[in-house]
């Protein structure tokens, strides 16, 4: 099968595919990130609150970089009927 066909198959259920998956997220809120060296396992048990250099980590907000180390903090609830 040539590679165009296999490519006009694929489009509808890709499509279909991301449709779905994006059906019935939750945003996750409340939580607050961290930049830290890596292996600084003590850095998540600090309070956001009362530590300083902890901030908010919004819904569509990104991290990342080369050698870019994280801790994020935060409670969450899951909503009543998710698997």
């Amino acid at each position: 099968m040539q590679n165009t066909e296999l490519r006009r198959r694929a489009r509808p259920v890709l499509d279909a595919l991301r449709t779905l998956a994006l059906q019935g997220r939750t945003p996750v809120l409340g939580l607050h990130k961290k930049s830290c060296p890596y292996h600084s396992w003590d850095t998540v048990q600090e309070d956001p609150a009362t530590t300083p250099g902890w901030t908010p980590f919004a819904p569509g907000d990104a991290i990342g970089g080369v050698e870019a180390h994280y801790c994020f903090r935060g409670g969450i609830t899951a909503p009543a009927g998710s698997a």
